[in-house]
This record gives C-alpha cells, structure tokens and sequence, in this order.
C-alpha cells in the first residue's frame, strides 16, 4: 500500500511537522543542499536542513535527504557526493539519499557555468549520476536518483542506473514510465496542514526502512539477528511408546512385539519401551508397561 510523502526545502518556510504527521504524512524527503549556478558551482547547504531534519524526526516521521545537482563531469560529481556526505554525518536517515538530477538552467545568462546536465549527452549524463551514487552507496547509504520521466526515457542509460532506486516526478493522473520506481512525485502543487503555500507530493510504494536498518545503512547500526531457539528436547514417557501421552494396554502389546523383532521402534520408542532400564527391550519391558496401564506402576 502506498504511502503519502512530502519533499521539502528552504522554499517551503518553516514548517510545523507535529501538524503535518496529524495530517497523515509519514515520509519526508529534505533538501541537504544544492550546487550554485555560478562557474565556481558552489556548494551549498540548505539553510533549513539542520531543523527540518530535527523537527522531523521528533514528530515521528521516516525521514530521506536529497541534493540538488549541477554536476557537468564525474570530478563534479565527487564533490557534490563528498559534500553531501559530510552534511549526513551523525543523522539517521530511513528513506534513500536521493541526487536530484534535473537541471536545465539557461546556460545563455551571464555568469552561469557554460554547460548545463540536460545538455551532456547521455553516456556522459549516466556516468555522472552513476558516479553520485556509486560513492554515496559505497559510503553506506541506500542510495537513488530523482528525475522525471521525460529525462529517463531520453536522456539517460537506465540499463546502467537501474541497480539505484528511482524517484520517479511526473505531474499528472498516472505514471507513463514502464520501468520501476519507488516514489513517485505527483503534485507540486499540494496542500498539508503545517506548511503554508505549496507542497511537493508523493507516493512510497516501497520498504526502505526495514532494510536500512537491518543492514546497518544511513547511519544506523547493523541489527544484530537474534539466534534461532534451541529445539525443545521431545518429553519422553515411559512406557508411551505410541506417543499418545498415556500408557495402556496398546503400549505394552506393542513393546512385546519389539521384544520378538516384530516391531522396529525409534530411538525415542527404544528410550520409551526400556521401562527397566538395562538397555534392551525384553518382555519384562512390556510386563511393566502393562503394569503402569493398570496403575500398579510409577
């Protein structure tokens, strides 16, 4: 079953989380940070990461991060994913760290890098994106991308970048991608209790919290499995060798035929029928089996 998302950034003001998980929203993803336009392409942190990632979490919510890229080369890409790593040190993240791959700003305005993502061609657009996450992943984190559906179809290699979860934007009633995907943004336009003005939705369709945490990523600690219950030894009774939880008649009948090589017991039957104990079964074995059936016997 689906579960409702909201995405977040220092755009959305601040924002009473206490009201948007009485909402009903479970999830949220949180801007990190981004990369300036400028041809330093700096690297930013998003001014409201520290007290939406506190203010979230304190309300209950399963909590994601995401960075919004510029990168133009797989160089690019090492400093944004260092960056990245060191703004999620010491946070525990249940959902992916998410690289936001959709950048398209207008290479033509003064002071802008001379080259934007959606413009490098899509071997080298893959490897970019392939880059991110590789190195976020290898750092410990279940990592994605964000991206819209026209990108994916057009722009990148998703034979190569299927292994990373998909975060899927597509304005609109349904989704028209065929691939996979675990969240998909429908709405930029919605409303929630405790953000004023407009909110990005979404849908989880998929677990991420419980592998995260059993497998130790996103800043938690490996869960330790708990070691499978010894097997409880079988009670054994004496005499109960048809294991009916009394001893009768039938018992001692079917000890005597064990005596004669009649009967082939179990180990348990065997430890069972030797009521006297001398490691055999002999019809003294069934005489006092038939002596307990009759209440003669302990």
């Amino acid at each position: 079953m689906a579960e409702k998302c909201i995405d977040v950034s220092t755009h959305n003001g601040y924002i009473d989380f206490k009201k948007v998980k009485a909402a009903g929203i479970d999830n949220c993803i949180i801007r990190c940070g981004f990369t300036g336009y400028g041809s330093a392409q700096s690297l930013n942190k998003d001014d409201k990461f520290e007290i939406n990632y506190k203010n979230a979490k304190e309300a209950g919510l399963r909590v994601g991060a995401y960075y919004y890229a510029v990168a133009t080369s797989e160089a690019d890409a090492d400093r944004e994913a260092a960056f990245v790593l060191s703004l999620l040190k010491d946070k525990q993240f249940e959902l992916p760290v998410y690289y936001d791959v959709e950048d398209n700003h207008d290479v033509t305005a003064a002071g802008v890098h001379p080259q934007n993502m959606q413009n490098l061609g899509k071997a080298k657009l893959t490897a970019v994106v392939d880059r991110f996450c590789s190195t976020v992943e290898k750092a410990g984190y279940f990592t994605g991308f964000y991206t819209s559906t026209w990108w994916v179809n057009n722009l990148l290699d998703m034979s190569v970048l299927s292994r990373y979860t998909l975060w899927l934007a597509q304005w609109a009633a349904a989704v028209t991608y065929k691939g996979s995907y675990g969240i998909w943004q429908y709405s930029s336009t919605g409303s929630v209790d405790g953000i004023t003005g407009n909110v990005d939705m979404n849908y989880v369709y998929q677990d991420f919290t419980t592998p995260i945490r059993r497998l130790g990523l996103n800043g938690f600690a490996a869960q330790t499995p708990e070691p499978p219950a010894e097997p409880e030894e079988p009670t054994v009774v004496m005499g109960d060798v048809n294991a009916d939880g009394k001893v009768t008649e039938e018992d001692a009948r079917l000890i005597l035929r064990a005596a004669a090589g009649l009967e082939k017991f179990t180990p348990l039957q065997k430890e069972a029928a030797d009521m006297d104990g001398d490691g055999r079964i002999t019809a003294e074995d069934a005489r006092l089996a038939l002596r307990k059936s009759a209440g003669l016997e302990s």
